[in-house]
């Protein structure tokens, strides 16, 4: 219908009047003199006057209540009657809702607010043209989320009347309604500002035709560039009204209109994006659209909620100077498996049999690169790994023997360095072992915190897959007879090698999980590096029977532990019920691990 624009710099003025120069006569794009905010409403009246010129004459103007310009405009025109737009009261009431989501857990549920505020918008539109029909909307609201039905009756919505005993919220957590007597007693008394203002709710219009156009204009001149300092501004603002009045195709018209060609390929493709809007528009007026964008934000709240569960504090007002900062640790989410997915087939052998045993030899292999490291023992070799993996040390010549020749060693310390340094090279990869998560990762785990390596390690790997489990997964008993790596080389790539050298045992284990295993693998396959003390620490819920040894090995395949979920409970009241759900744990836990925790902590 019209628009304007205000700038308070010219760039020929700045020019000339730095050079101290008398200002030559130019078409001077500096208008205001005032300050930002009093743009808009100067603005307002300007476009409000010229319309009444023009012969329309407005009645209703529906606007946000951030500036004075309706106030401005009733000096002028008595008659003109301000209505509140629908955008703008949903927003101010969510921002309402979210600060009050920092005093009461009970609305930082994902599924909570934007609840409330679909409750909220529907008791407003659904009466619109009766103020006392809003106030009464208004106010049985509240208690209706709160479980007060007496006010429901004549509500078709409310389906409490038809079965009491068996009635739950679609919307809200466990189906069961509130019950904070002070969330009660504030979310009244927020509700209670717009029941007394009910006159201007009525008949709300909808300034979304105004907040497209102001993002057409970003587009054409956006913020990070100045343009007010010349004409430029105000041809981008007009190139904004034509797309916003004509569509896509307002530049082939401009063209046509100044005697030039249209441009075929200009006009085809805006044709192009005129029907592709058009679609867009027509759809956002269907059932399914709505309902759909309803799901997809429900689905971003969620999401959104258990990032932060998860990680704890980020971001906060003055974070970096609250010495109180403390709550940081993040807990580790649900590992899966992709197509994109790099492995490195690795192997140890040690000293024995014991988890604590010192390691005599590290092999791995990626793609083409293999590598290998014998390792000098600091204790002695058993007889019995002595005899299965052939490895000997002699203390007279201070050297290890692998079947009676002599090997290159090194320190385990630098062999540990080594092979952090080969996990490097591949991105993130996935662990590959056979047996590994009853031995090879319990005996690396405990040599890499032994010199302080773990943290550096567990940072460039993903996780590991032990081809054991996955074996027996994949291969029948009755075909194989056992499910020893020498046995599944054998019975399923028809090969021999000689086992117990962890080169070998790697060259071995590649070809068997690449032709046999790889497309097999899952996201349960995949467990945490950190898995071993993961179940250590998860071991006290499963001997006082608060879960079993099946949901502390799913959460331990996360690298989730007992302390993790004492985290997740000091963050959010559901935080436990996410760390499970995410897991695929079934949630009728989270009560018996709360009172186990709460019980501890006393």
């Amino acid at each position: 219908m019209d628009f304007s624009l205000r700038s308070r710099i010219c760039k020929v003025c700045e020019y000339h009047q730095q050079r101290k120069e008398i200002v030559p006569a130019h078409d001077c794009s500096k208008n205001w003199y005032g300050s930002s905010k009093g743009m808009e409403p100067d603005m307002a009246v300007e476009m409000t006057h010229n319309l009444k010129d023009s012969g329309c004459q407005i009645q209703v103007l529906h606007a946000d209540n951030d500036s004075t310009t309706t106030s401005r405009l009733k000096v002028d025109f008595d008659d003109l009657e301000k209505k509140d737009d629908q955008n703008h009261v949903k927003k101010g009431f969510s921002k309402k809702l979210y600060e009050l989501s920092k005093k009461f857990k009970e609305l930082k549920h994902p599924d909570v607010i934007p609840y409330i505020v679909r409750c909220f918008m529907y008791a407003v539109k659904e009466n619109t043209g009766s103020v006392e029909n809003i106030q009464l909307a208004l106010k049985r609201m509240v208690l209706h989320i709160f479980g007060d039905h007496t006010l429901c009756e004549n509500a078709e919505w409310c389906t409490y009347a038809k079965d009491p005993f068996n009635f739950k919220y679609s919307s809200l957590p466990n189906g069961e309604c509130l019950s904070n007597d002070a969330l009660k007693q504030e979310l009244s008394e927020v509700v209670g500002k717009y029941e007394r203002r009910a006159n201007t709710l009525q008949n709300m219009g909808s300034t979304q035709a105004n907040e497209n156009f102001n993002h057409i204009v970003a587009s054409k001149a956006p913020k990070s560039r100045s343009y007010g300092g010349s004409s430029s501004l105000s041809n981008r603002l007009s190139a904004s009204v034509l797309q916003k009045n004509e569509g896509y195709t307002w530049l082939s018209k401009v063209n046509e209109a100044s005697l030039l060609s249209p441009g075929q390929h200009t006009l085809k493709l805006a044709k192009q994006m005129d029907r592709r809007l058009n679609r867009h528009r027509i759809n956002q007026k269907t059932t399914h659209f709505k309902r759909r964008r309803i799901q997809l934000r429900k689905l971003k709240k969620k999401s959104e909620f258990r990032s932060q569960i998860k990680e704890g504090t980020t971001y906060e007002n003055e974070t970096e100077v609250n010495d109180a900062i403390s709550d940081i640790q993040q807990i580790p989410s649900r590992l899966t498996i992709n197509d994109s997915e790099e492995f490195i087939i690795f192997d140890l052998e040690t000293t024995g049999l014991s988890r604590n045993s010192d390691i005599t030899q590290i092999a791995a292999s990626s793609g083409s690169n293999i590598f290998q490291r014998y390792i000098m023992p600091r204790c002695e070799i058993t007889h019995e790994a002595s005899k299965i993996t052939g490895l000997t040390f002699s203390h007279s010549t201070n050297k290890m023997y692998l079947n009676g020749t002599i090997v290159q060693t090194c320190a385990i310390e630098q062999a540990l360095l080594d092979f952090i340094d080969f996990l490097k090279l591949q991105n993130k990869p996935v662990l590959v072992g056979h047996n590994i998560t009853n031995f090879d990762m319990m005996v690396l785990e405990n040599r890499l915190r032994e010199f302080s390596l773990f943290a550096t390690f567990s940072a460039h790997v993903k996780g590991f897959i032990d081809t054991l489990k996955l074996s027996k997964r994949v291969f029948p008993k009755d075909k194989v007879g056992n499910y020893k790596q020498q046995t599944l080389v054998k019975e399923v790539l028809g090969t021999e090698y000689h086992a117990h050298n962890a080169k070998e045992d790697v060259l071995s284990l590649k070809e068997l999980f690449y032709q046999k295993l790889r497309e097999n693998c899952t996201d349960d396959d995949l467990h945490h590096v950190n898995f071993y003390h993961s179940r250590l620490s998860l071991k006290p819920l499963v001997d006082k029977k608060v879960i079993n040894t099946s949901i502390s090995f799913k959460l331990a395949r996360s690298g989730i532990t007992l302390s993790h979920l004492k985290i997740a409970k000091t963050r959010d009241i559901n935080g436990i019920k996410v760390i499970l759900t995410e897991n695929r744990v079934n949630s009728k836990y989270v009560g018996s691990i709360i009172q186990h925790l709460t019980e501890s902590e006393e």
